[in-house]
């Protein structure tokens, strides 16, 4: 049974392989046809994708949250989870820019709703904030969400990739603050 699982996994992934394949092949011909450079026909192809995930996001929003049935935990777990979202979808495309303004608004709401916020949640929302926020060249910022993470919580506690992101990220901010002493200490 567990053999029958895993080969039925493999196949998820090798289809999941083929189907890159046969998209970037599709890319290529596309790009071909229309006379650009695959660059430009990968940069149409990551716009196109982006227009349908926010637009596959704010879809998602409104089923969830016009319900009206919704329990106050309920909607702000379901709305911090979707900020979350929407953070991930622009920095995976590299538009670091639209999120970083959102920041601050996302952060307003979750500290009004702290009490009913998930703690892994909260967590990755200020992982996202960091990431956004050392994208944009504002280390201080991107430093203080870290920091955020690291005393928010017993590190025993959070979830080994997050832990590992807040190490490395913590390092690259070190480096560009130009904090060798400190950068020193985190390394031993």
């Amino acid at each position: 049974m567990l053999g029958e699982d895993l080969l039925g996994d493999a196949a998820q992934v090798l289809a999941g392989r083929l189907g890159r394949d046969a998209r970037v092949a599709a890319r290529r011909g596309l790009a071909a046809e229309r006379g650009e450079s695959l660059a430009q026909g990968s940069l149409r192809a990551r716009v196109a994708e982006r227009d349908q995930r926010l637009a596959h996001h704010a879809r998602l929003r409104a089923a969830l949250l016009d319900r009206g049935a919704l329990a106050l935990a309920d909607h702000v777990h379901i709305t911090a989870m979707l900020n979350n979202m929407e953070l991930v979808v622009y920095g995976a495309l590299g538009n670091y820019n639209t999120p970083y303004k959102l920041l601050n608004e996302h952060e307003t709401f979750l500290n009004k709703n702290d009490n009913l916020v998930h703690r892994e949640t909260l967590l990755i929302f200020y992982l996202n904030a960091a990431i956004i926020s050392f994208c944009n060249k504002n280390y201080t910022l991107s430093n203080k969400y870290l920091n955020k993470i690291i005393n928010n919580s017993s590190l025993d506690n959070v979830r080994v990739d997050i832990h590992c992101m807040v190490r490395i990220i913590k390092l690259l901010v070190y480096y560009e603050m130009q904090k060798q002493d400190l950068l020193d200490f985190c390394i031993k």
